[in-house]
């Protein structure tokens, strides 16, 4: 079925191949986000970037290959944003503080980037868990393993932590984009909606440290 778009009125302002290539993709980026893979058409695109079909073939092989890379350019945006604390000296707690918060106000939000990060998630698409895996998350999951091993984990590994960490945060993150938070929430601050789900969430994967210590005194 396809999306219903109103035409661009006018011209399009005339653009060079690189230009109109990053158009494309932040139009589908846009689309796939909000409305899935299976919902957007290729004339849909076409529609809503004001070009024709045969620029987006000139540019991309067909539909897929336009939201695989879609996909893979979002999943680099967001694990460079959620992860920029690994790059840094810090101590692990406050690493994982970071990071964890970095993942509930990046996937809470609306922006277009990380809605369609977690679109891909919920629709279990394995084939393509794996690629993102091995060409943009992989890393970054070792990094932060390999840190959080400095803790005593009572047994478990630090890959399971991480691994529940990820599953809660986009798991809260999907449930606050359909309620906008809970009821009592609505009416604070940005930041104190997502440092009240990152004290939740941590509290729960690794009990035994008091993690409102991160937040005492914000306001």
């Amino acid at each position: 079925m396809s999306v219903t778009r109103g035409r661009g009125t006018g011209r399009a302002p005339k653009r060079s191949g690189p230009e109109v290539r990053t158009h494309i993709l932040q139009t589908a980026t846009h689309l796939f986000a909000e409305h899935g893979f299976e919902t957007v058409t290729t004339r849909d695109i076409c529609t809503a970037a004001n070009v024709s079909m045969s620029v987006v073939y000139r540019h991309f092989q067909d539909k897929q290959a336009l939201y695989l890379e879609c996909v893979v350019a979002a999943y680099r945006i967001v694990c460079d944003e959620v992860f920029a604390p690994v790059t840094e000296d810090l101590e692990v707690h406050t690493l994982l503080f970071r990071v964890t918060r970095n993942l509930c106000e990046t996937h809470a939000g609306d922006a277009d980037v990380p809605k369609l990060v977690l679109r891909q998630i919920l629709e279990r698409d394995y084939d393509l868990f794996r690629r993102l895996a091995s060409e943009v998350t992989l890393g970054y999951s070792h990094a932060l393993a390999a840190r959080a091993g400095e803790l005593d984990l009572a047994g478990r590994s630090p890959e399971s932590i991480i691994h529940s960490l990820y599953a809660m945060t986009f798991g809260f993150a999907h449930m606050a984009s359909q309620v906008t938070f809970f009821e009592w929430e609505k009416e604070l601050p940005h930041h104190q909606q997502y440092d009240g789900m990152t004290v939740h969430i941590l509290s729960l994967v690794l009990p035994g440290f008091d993690w409102t210590v991160f937040v005492a005194g914000r306001t």
